[in-house]
């Protein structure tokens, strides 16, 4: 009663029960629930497990402390428990809230005012785009107009629904979503134009907002904005670190897709300067070589061919149509095992200089005859 998924470069893989992995992997794990059933407690080797548990999913990364001895194996068992599930009646305040949403799947599904959903439902929540273009930002959200810590992520809020915040109201049980809004706070940017560009919110829309402006040095963002950092020689030069205010700044993504987002805090006070830097160096350009049946693609250039030199650091997606009569195991690059054959996913390689030799990286994938049996 239990699906597990493993994401490759940010793509589920099914997971069978019984298989081996490294600690530190994640899992994703999902529970068949029952009818009118809702998402009780997860459990790992029958020990409580809240930390990452969303809706009817569990995403555990493989601890060995975790795991049980058993017949010479590390062993992790992972169960739920179910409880009964409550009709909500779900509202929201339109004067601070513009929509609120569930997901499913990885797709996000707009909900009206009233609608009913089960308890345990996880909603993700869009303050009030006016707002933010009036320079405010969200202070604290309210559930049935009392504050509550009950929402997670000022940047992506979301909210677990919990039957135990519903007030009746005749045979209802009603959850309304609402905002209190505060001034947002400013900080001034502070770059080199002519290494550096900033491409960016400048927080006048709400956190996971579409647009995006191009900012020049001594630009006013407010916080809750975010800002994508790239370099004008993006061709000839490759970053080793950026920095704001002389701090590593965290590049997310997925491996191929890192990029340095900086979202904009400033707690400090007003007018905090963000003094953004870079340490970069001459970008070294492999030569990338691979044979049919196997093509290359990028996001830049939706076609690569073989002997083609490619810039350090760009994300690479390689495909192959298998040939009958053959048994594929790994993708190799310079005959180095990197990952699992998988005709139904794409091959996913980040451009790295180290794994050049004489200045080529070869792509190839470990193949035989199949084993004939007596």
């Amino acid at each position: 009663n239990v699906r597990a998924v493993l994401v490759v470069h940010g793509r589920p893989q099914a997971v069978s029960s019984g298989e081996s992995f490294e600690e530190g992997t994640e899992v994703i794990f999902e529970a068949k629930l029952s009818k009118d059933k809702s998402l009780d407690s997860w459990f790992i080797n029958d020990a409580p497990k809240a930390s990452g548990s969303q809706n009817d999913r569990l995403s555990y990364a493989i601890n060995v402390n975790d795991a049980k001895d058993e017949a010479g194996n590390k062993v992790i068992r992972v169960r739920f428990t179910e409880k009964e599930a409550k009709n909500i009646t779900l509202q929201f305040d339109e004067a601070t809230i513009e929509s609120i949403y569930t997901q499913s799947d990885y797709n996000h599904q707009t909900l009206a005012q009233n609608t009913i959903v089960k308890s345990g439902t996880v909603i993700g929540i869009f303050p009030k785009r006016e707002k933010y273009q009036e320079g405010k930002t969200v202070d604290y959200f309210t559930i049935n107009d009392n504050k509550t810590d009950a929402v997670n992520d000022i940047f992506r809020p979301s909210y677990k629904i919990n039957e135990k915040d519903a007030k009746p109201e005749g045979d209802k049980l009603i959850i309304k979503i609402g905002a209190v809004f505060r001034d947002a706070k400013k900080a001034t940017l502070q770059f080199d134009e002519s290494i550096i560009r900033v491409i960016g919110t400048d927080g006048s829309s709400p956190p996971g907002g579409s647009g995006s402006i191009e900012h020049k040095n001594g630009d006013k963002v407010l916080e809750t904005g975010w800002l994508l950092l790239k370099l004008k020689d993006g061709e000839n030069k490759t970053v080793e670190q950026w920095l704001c205010n002389g701090t590593e700044i965290e590049r997310r993504g997925n491996e191929g897709e890192l990029l340095p987002l900086l979202y904009i805090d400033s707690n400090a006070g007003d007018n905090v300067v963000l003094n953004i830097t870079v340490k970069m160096r001459d970008a070294v350009k492999p030569i990338i070589k691979f044979a049919d049946p196997i093509t290359c693609e990028s996001g830049n250039n939706p076609s690569i061919t073989s002997g083609s030199s490619v810039k350090e650091g760009t994300g690479l997606r390689f495909k192959a149509k298998t040939v009958a009569g053959k048994v594929y195991e790994n993708w190799l690059v310079n005959g180095k095992v990197k990952e699992k054959f998988d005709d139904r996913q794409a091959f996913y390689y980040t451009v790295n200089k180290d794994d050049a030799v004489n200045g080529v990286i070869e792509v190839t994938i470990a193949s035989h005859d199949p084993l004939k049996v007596k």
